[in-house]
């Protein structure tokens, strides 16, 4: 196999495990989060080769090279995303002392310290 072909294989492997990721990605959905930060690893993986057939004198075009960096903003912005849904999923079954990995969209939770309409 060329390096520019390799290159493209990791490219396109890179784009599939992000597809991925968007498409399980609920935010309500602990289970699915942790499913998105998977895909997520492999995309790094994938994108991580890339670069490195690129150091190692793959031919990358322009549009390739612009692939490239659209790849590793849209990872950062998913990996930013996941884990913010995380860490609200498990605060919340925290604070409800939820003991399963989703909280249901009627759940209520404590009621508020700043209304007393609520207590």
């Amino acid at each position: 196999m060329t390096a520019g072909a390799l290159l493209g294989e990791h490219v396109g492997c890179a784009e599939s495990h992000i597809r991925g990721a968007l498409e399980n990605w609920d935010a309500a959905n602990l289970p699915r989060c942790e499913e998105c930060c998977e895909l997520l690893r492999g995309a790094i993986v994938e994108l991580e080769g890339a670069w490195r057939s690129a150091l190692e004198g793959a031919p990358a075009s322009v549009p390739v090279a612009k692939r490239l960096y659209q790849l590793r903003a849209d990872i950062g912005v998913m990996i930013r995303l996941v884990d913010a849904s995380t860490a609200f999923c498990r605060g919340l079954a925290l604070r409800i002392g939820a003991a399963g990995d989703e909280v249901a969209a009627g759940t209520r939770t404590a009621p508020s310290v700043w209304s007393q309409r609520e207590a």
